[in-house]
């Protein structure tokens, strides 16, 4: 793997958290790391992926950069695979592991203090504008 640069996403933080989630494919259905269709997914849903074929496409535009910092020694899983692997994966599992993960990132500050924001993409959509008088 590539030295992560400072302004670089930490990758291994998604990898550790997500360790201990079950991977519930046969093994012999397991060409792509669970790790990897893992990140790839939350990578691709936090830049607006929505969906296995959007996180695909994200995944090919993006696959030099994964490169450095994924496995993937069969190279990047298609659409179908990662819609497949997805729902395969228990919700209250991932939930755990993604709760311990958003945990990390939080906890994990150099100097001053960070805030955690949401990534629900509704300020994006102006869902919830006040002075528009848009939501609660």
């Amino acid at each position: 793997m590539a030295k992560k640069k400072k302004t670089d996403f930490d990758v291994e933080s998604i990898l550790q958290d997500f360790a201990d989630l079950p991977d519930p494919r046969s093994h012999i259905n397991q060409r792509h790391l669970l790790g990897d269709v893992i990140v790839i997914s939350i990578m691709a849903v936090i830049a607006g992926a929505e969906g296995p074929k959007a996180i695909g496409v994200w995944a090919k535009s993006n696959e030099d950069w994964l490169a450095d910092r994924l496995q993937h020694p069969n190279g990047i899983p298609s659409h179908d695979t990662i819609g497949r692997v997805l729902k395969t994966i228990k919700p209250s599992a991932f939930q755990v592991c993604f709760e311990r993960w958003i945990k990390h990132l939080s906890g994990n500050r150099d100097k001053g203090k960070l805030d955690v924001i949401a990534i629900d993409g509704k300020p994006l959509r102006r869902s919830h504008d006040k002075a528009a008088d848009l939501g609660p």
